[in-house]
């Protein structure tokens, strides 16, 4: 099964909304593909993230 989320915050912001978002897509990817669409926006920096990247069997799009 495809399964997407969507968190306002990309990998690797410190946050408790990338948190909680991150540990419910890595529980769901041992039997599922997870897709997380986000922002670009690093929280608490001025870095932005990758167009894609594949983090830990998760597929994260900004």
């Amino acid at each position: 099964m495809k399964i997407a989320l969507i968190c306002p915050y990309s990998y690797p912001s410190i946050c408790g909304v990338w948190n909680r978002v991150y540990e419910i897509a890595k529980r769901l990817s041992k039997n599922n593909e997870i897709h997380v669409f986000s922002t670009n926006e690093i929280k608490g920096t001025d870095k932005k993230s990758l167009d894609y990247e594949l983090y830990q069997g998760i597929h994260i799009f900004e």
